[in-house]
């Protein structure tokens, strides 16, 4: 799982990437917490769907919570879990 580009600016427009690859079709959970363990952002995949497939998957995030707003600068955790994975990877906003 990596994620670009790394940091990034949601101020400016920019998206985060977030690529990682599942052996097959699986159901999908994607959390975005801040350092402090504060759920940001959750987004869930079906199988079979894009972010729920066999292969590699990108995931855009836009830097924005829940509410629609745009996070403050810092560092951010995303941990994707799924049937048979699970990974987390640091993102930086500036």
């Amino acid at each position: 799982m990596y994620t670009y580009p790394n940091p990034f600016r949601p101020h400016k427009g920019e998206s985060a990437k977030i690529h990682y690859e599942l052996p097959e079709d699986s159901d999908i959970s994607l959390k975005i917490y801040d350092l402090l363990g504060q759920g940001v952002l959750n987004l869930s995949f079906s199988a079979g769907s894009l972010g729920g497939r066999s292969g590699v998957n990108e995931v855009k995030w836009d830097g924005r919570n829940s509410q629609g707003e745009i996070v403050l600068q810092g560092m951010y955790v995303a941990v994707l879990k799924g049937n048979l994975c699970k990974s987390r990877v640091r993102i930086g906003v500036r």
